[in-house]
């Protein structure tokens, strides 16, 4: 049930780690996996999608640097929303220099002319690695479409340029315990207000 809403399997950590450990063997279960387990359970109710909701009024881009973070809105057609989120992700390879990148999918096009608006600038406050920070722009990208009627049970397109960002937030959770603890708060503002984003 998780596949369908896998933000909800950021709540996992010590399961994993109990299952290389494990193995095929019989194992008293740890304690911090029954508690995740037991979290797992109470989130069962918000384990649903809808497949006819309708997009979230813009695409929302997300950035960050080292000295802060952008979120601007794109108006967009719904069409266009729904051609570009059906692209699938491809990441350029690290070996092929920025000039010889692949062009933007042509889905995106449309939606990347499209006039924007700057929703969050803004400067950090404590230094932290830049997926972490990368993370924190979605978050605050979240946290604003989730306080529109509109960012409630809706599709969204979110746009962001950290390969890092979007593998973590399609699988869900990370490895990385800091990682892990932003990808948490971002599964608690998705599963709560019935998001479906689109990276």
């Amino acid at each position: 049930a998780m596949l369908a809403r896998r933000p909800a399997l950021s709540c996992f950590n010590a399961v994993y780690r109990y299952s290389q450990v494990a193995g095929a063997r019989l194992f008293t279960l740890w304690a911090t996996c029954r508690r995740e387990l037991e979290l797992a359970c109470a989130l069962a109710p918000l384990l649903w999608v809808s497949l006819d909701h309708l997009w979230f009024p813009d695409a929302i881009a997300t950035d960050a640097s080292s000295e802060g973070l952008g979120v601007v809105a794109l108006e967009a057609d719904p069409d266009d929303l729904a051609d570009a989120a059906a692209e699938p992700v491809h990441m350029p390879a690290d070996d092929v220099p920025p000039a010889r990148a692949p062009e933007p999918h042509s889905s995106l096009r449309p939606i990347l002319a499209a006039r924007g608006r700057v929703l969050v600038s803004s400067r950090w406050r404590d230094p932290e690695h830049i997926n972490i920070l990368e993370l924190r722009a979605v978050q605050t990208a979240l946290r604003w479409a989730t306080s529109r009627p509109a960012g409630v049970d809706c599709r969204l397109l979110l746009l962001v340029d950290s390969s890092v960002s979007v593998y973590a937030l399609n699988k869900g959770r990370s490895s990385s315990r800091p990682m892990l603890r932003r990808l948490r708060a971002i599964a608690a503002l998705v599963l709560a207000s019935g998001l479906r984003v689109f990276t």
